[in-house]
């Protein structure tokens, strides 16, 4: 069995390598003082530029199809230099792949930032819920021109865990934006642990099991 990187794999690695070096680690101390959205939204407009927010994505969907390795490794080198970005990007990959293989397609999303909710780890479970919590702030992506068909088929996915709910986001221009938010059910929270879901080690370990229970 061979384990050495394609091609493709090194490009990937060394982009997210100087990228990392040159855009995040600059500014990634303010970032995490500061929590200034403006500077995660930058961050993630660059990294969608070089093509980073659809690594694992289908190109048939207008992703990069780069597979699941080339999206670890740009994950591990973004994160040694900002979590925060990482951990946005990797989300982003991962929430595509989900609606992808829920809906058959992928929607146009833009990085925007929930605030007063916390996104923890569900016992016994490696995916997260969506709770209110002051002064918290969780962050995705918005999608536009989701059709009634997708949502439908999103709400019978969802099940009885999770309500869809209508929550104000802030977008990447700062308009606060109506959105449709997966929020857990309030008589499901004990099933919630107090630990904060890491979407990072989701896309390495649990995503492709994941994806194929769908």
């Amino acid at each position: 069995m061979n384990f050495d990187l394609t091609d493709e794999q090194k490009i990937i690695q060394e982009t997210a390598r100087k990228f990392a070096e040159r855009e995040l680690e600059p500014v990634a101390a303010e970032l995490d003082r500061t929590r200034d959205r403006s500077i995660l939204i930058n961050n993630l407009k660059k990294l969608a530029e070089l093509g980073f927010n659809g690594l694992n994505i289908d190109p048939a969907y207008g992703g990069t199809g780069a597979g699941a390795v080339a999206f670890s490794l740009a994950i591990t080198e973004l994160g040694r230099a900002c979590s925060s970005t990482a951990a946005t990007t990797s989300v982003t990959n991962m929430v595509a792949e989900v609606i992808q293989a829920i809906t058959g397609r992928v929607f146009d999303g833009t990085p925007a930032i929930l605030d007063d909710y916390a996104r923890y780890q569900l016992r016994d479970a490696n995916y997260p819920g969506v709770m209110p919590v002051k002064g918290a702030r969780t962050t995705g992506l918005l999608y536009g021109d989701v059709d009634n068909t997708s949502l439908m088929l999103l709400d019978h996915y969802e099940g009885d865990l999770y309500e869809r709910q209508r929550l104000t986001v802030v977008s990447e221009s700062g308009e606060r934006v109506l959105a449709w938010v997966y929020v857990i059910r309030p008589e499901r929270r004990e099933e919630l642990t107090h630990n904060e879901w890491d979407p990072e080690e989701f896309a390495r370990v649990h995503l492709k099991t994941y994806l194929s229970e769908i």
